[in-house]
């Protein structure tokens, strides 16, 4: 039969989309690095928190 072409053909097509969909998923939910994730953490803190934080010298003032 010649249907069994397309269906083998098809088959293999969603084989490799499932797979290229994994992958990007996997690639999404792994984080990049540690270092990077702490930086972006460390100042998302700051900007949400700044309470926390010692204010920086800002020209004009504390300079006596």
């Amino acid at each position: 039969m010649r249907q069994d072409h397309g269906i083998i053909a098809m088959l293999k097509i969603s084989l490799i989309s499932a797979t290229g969909v994994l992958c990007l998923l996997w690639a999404i939910a792994t984080p990049a690095s540690k270092s990077y994730w702490k930086n972006v953490g460390f100042e998302m803190d700051r900007t949400l928190n700044p309470n926390k934080y010692e204010v920086e010298n800002i020209k004009g003032e504390g300079n006596g």
